[in-house]
């Protein structure tokens, strides 16, 4: 099976408390460890060094040249490539995505949960649960919970970001806490660092404070959601859309609704779904088929669509259903 999860020195790099995120993969912790145990037990003891570029500027010429632009990152305990990038890329190491936390765990009620890198260390990721959470429904609980990552590849620049998490199917919304809010306000659920820019873990922390005020106006949301009732008609029109399909074009229509993405998701919309049962056939309903779908079924396994879930088109997708969603509430 392909996993996206690193797998340098012949071990998952990944560490969590509490149940397995990922078919059982990584190193379990006891609640409570050190930020060096964390470290050690999701593989990211290492740090990322930089070494020079150098060309041979012809076939058979003795010397070799230096690119003075770029350079080439590798790790420190493989000496693996991670990529070549330019001079001015600043890397965040994998100690500083951990000690990111540090703060935020001794005294301000968050829980690392899972750390760990993504292919070969290119990618590196710590997520803290913030708070309890709180029911959109009876039963249905959805946790806040704050993401760091960034990339030693030039894929994402280093982003933290404010994500929720729905505890019966595990299901991520990544833009859900944190948006223009009922009360006037912008919240901020996202920051990201360009790599040529210094990481500073302070300021990001203080960019992002604003948010956590902005959940009790999330589950306002997304119970919202749950009390809007759709029906067979008003789903096909919101999957068209979100796949942007046109409208008045009948064949593209025809196709759209043969993929495999519309027919999942609308199986899953219709009682399939974890959780469904609580969700009904709701905006909110339709809103989880969709994050379930990119989750767990989009890519060929959980591990490779992790990536695109929390980063890439996956998480672009959801982002879109969610606020489309909230576009088809009246007013």
């Amino acid at each position: 099976m392909a996993h996206e999860l690193d797998f340098s020195n012949g071990r998952a790099n990944m560490a969590y408390i509490g149940k397995a995120p990922w078919h059982t993969l990584g190193s379990e912790l006891p609640a409570g460890a050190d930020l060096l145990t964390w470290r050690k037990a999701a593989g990211l003891e290492w740090s990322v060094k930089a070494q020079p570029v150098l060309y041979r500027p012809r076939r058979g010429a003795g010397n070799l040249r230096l690119v003075s632009d770029h350079k080439l990152l590798l790790r420190s305990d493989t000496r693996a490539p991670l990529s070549i990038v330019s001079r001015r890329y600043k890397v965040v190491q994998p100690g500083e995505v951990l000690g990111f936390f540090e703060e935020l765990v001794k005294g301000n009620g968050f829980t690392l949960e899972t750390a760990g890198s993504l292919r070969g260390g290119r990618r590196i990721w710590a997520l803290a649960r913030v708070g309890e959470g709180a029911n959109v429904v009876d039963g249905d609980k959805v946790r806040p919970y704050l993401l760091l990552a960034t990339s030693y590849d030039r894929s994402v620049a280093t982003t933290a970001q404010f994500t929720a998490v729905r505890v019966v199917c595990n299901n991520t919304l990544t833009a859900a806490v944190g948006d223009h809010g009922s009360s006037g306000r912008t919240y901020e659920p996202r920051v990201s660092i360009p790599h040529a820019s210094k990481f500073d873990a302070q300021a990001v922390r203080e960019q992002l404070s604003i948010a956590t005020s902005s959940w009790e106006e999330f589950l306002i949301k997304t119970r919202r959601l749950a009390a809007a009732k759709i029906d067979a008609d008003r789903l096909d029109a919101f999957l068209l859309e979100l796949y942007r399909v046109d409208g008045g074009d009948a064949p593209a229509i025809a196709v759209a609704r043969n993929t495999k993405a519309y027919r999942r998701i609308t199986a899953l919309f219709n009682g399939q779904a974890m959780g469904s049962a609580m969700a009904g056939k709701t905006l909110w309903g339709a809103v989880n088929a969709v994050t379930q779908f990119v989750d767990f079924e989009r890519g060929s396994t959980r591990e490779t669509g992790l990536d695109a879930a929390w980063f890439g088109e996956g998480a672009l997708l959801k982002d879109r259903a969610f606020a489309m969603a909230q576009a088809l509430l009246p007013a």
